[in-house]
């Protein structure tokens, strides 16, 4: 599906705000877990917490890359 909207300045500017900041939440989460379960010891489930680490750091690329693409413009239609 494909979607047009419309926005003001001030709305995109916020709605690039709020990528960036998810974009860095989930980095952060991602490194949290990586540092606290799966470095602390190779325990039994550090396999799993490392793919639920991957997942965080998967989100924060995708929300740094749509952020990019708006700020470079290649959406816009």
């Amino acid at each position: 599906m494909t979607r047009t909207i419309k926005l003001t300045e001030e709305q995109f500017a916020l709605l690039q705000q709020a990528l960036g900041i998810a974009g860095r939440q989930f980095s952060t989460l991602h490194k949290q877990i990586i540092e606290t379960t799966v470095n602390v010891r190779k325990f039994t489930g550090s396999e799993e917490q490392s793919k639920i680490a991957d997942y965080y750091h998967v989100k924060a690329c995708e929300f740094a890359e749509l952020n990019i693409d708006l700020n470079n413009f290649k959406l816009d239609v």
